[in-house]
């Protein structure tokens, strides 16, 4: 029937209106920024020469991957000197307690002097506290070595790179901002006249 037509022609121009309202866009400029605390400053812990930077801006980097070494030589051969009193001292304490036992023996046969048991006990305790200390050294140097090697403390996007390598830096200097890519928002300035063809997740 015409009525029919006319309806099925009706009803078939309102469809293709909302779908056409459906595919249409709005376009509008804006920028990508981070929410507040998204942003992280990179900092060194101590003063030194940057030997490594291999980061450039807009770069990703994860968690835990390096963003700058500095120079640390002469920590290392500090360390490398304290591993070897560490050899010396554990020589020290084997012949120490050798000593140590044989004064004993000696004193329980009454053969030596008190003073000389006493004595080879005092030498294994300075045996001991010696090799207390290079191991003290050794993890001192170890963890300013550490400091030395600065890593990502998240997951993101260098955005700024503050230093370039062979730059002296003081401690806490900036080296890169990262950006946190888990928190970030677009703003952008939409027409008053388009904002009823906004939908959340568009």
């Amino acid at each position: 029937p015409p009525g029919g037509a006319a309806g099925a022609l009706a009803g078939g121009g309102h469809a293709g209106s909302r779908a056409a309202i459906r595919a249409e866009r709005v376009v509008a400029e804006g920028r990508l920024t981070t929410y507040p605390g998204a942003e992280v400053l990179v900092a060194s812990e101590v003063s030194g020469t940057i030997v490594s930077l291999p980061l450039t801006e807009k770069q990703r980097v994860r968690r835990g991957q390096v963003v700058a070494l500095l120079r640390a030589d002469d920590l290392r051969a500090e360390l490398a000197e304290a591993q070897a009193r560490i050899v010396e001292t554990e020589a020290e304490i084997r012949l120490a307690e050798a000593e140590r036992e044989r004064a004993q023996n000696l004193y329980a046969q009454q053969v030596d002097t008190a003073s000389r048991r006493d004595k080879a006990v005092r030498d294994l305790e300075v045996a001991l506290a010696r090799r207390t200390t290079a191991h003290a050294a050794a993890t001192r140097l170890e963890a300013e070595i550490a400091k030395r090697r600065i890593v990502a403390p998240i997951d993101g996007v260098v955005i700024v790179r503050h230093v370039d390598a062979g730059e002296a830096i003081e401690a806490r200097a900036g080296i890169v901002t990262l950006a946190d890519l888990a928190q970030v928002r677009i703003e952008a300035e939409v027409d008053e006249f388009d904002t009823g063809k906004l939908v959340v997740g568009s």
